[in-house]
């Protein structure tokens, strides 16, 4: 899923992105004022390392295209079912071992957190990044200012 993001602030490490949302959409639709994309003020932050170079500098300001790579039915069954799933199989086993209740509710946590660890693997896959910068007028003349200076 590609969205239209404006860059809020850059520090040394990171880009701070939030999402554009034009109003006159959000008050034309049905859940207006429910829905967690209007007044939604977290931002995202993506490392500067991860941008390609091409791409750099990026400066506030700027408009940038980000691929955020997932669809949230997927990643919900990843986030939570994976360790739900650990813990039904881990208090299964234990039942099946014969083990009291609050040992099978340990191993059940236990596995439980072995499918949160497994989550971290997939959390790799589904990164952030941007494809594309449309410069603003700032960066356009720090741009041209840089290139007169080589």
């Amino acid at each position: 899923m590609k969205e239209l993001m404006q860059v809020r602030n850059v520090d040394d490490r990171y880009v701070y992105l939030t999402l554009m949302v034009n109003e006159v959409t959000c008050s034309a639709c049905a859940l207006s004022g429910t829905c967690s994309v209007k007044g939604n003020e977290k931002d995202i932050k993506i490392q500067k390392k991860s941008i390609k170079s091409e791409l750099l500098p990026i400066l506030p300001g700027d408009i940038v295209v980000v691929d955020l790579k997932y669809n949230e039915a997927v990643l919900s069954l990843i986030v939570y079912g994976i360790p739900l799933l650990g813990f039904i199989i881990g208090v299964l086993f234990s039942y099946l071992m014969k083990f009291s209740d609050i040992i099978s509710f340990a191993v059940g946590i236990g596995f439980a957190g072995a499918g949160f660890l497994l989550t971290r693997l997939f959390d790799k896959k589904y990164k952030i990044e941007i494809t594309d910068v449309k410069r603003s007028v700032g960066t356009q003349l720090f741009q041209n200012e840089k290139d007169e200076n080589l």
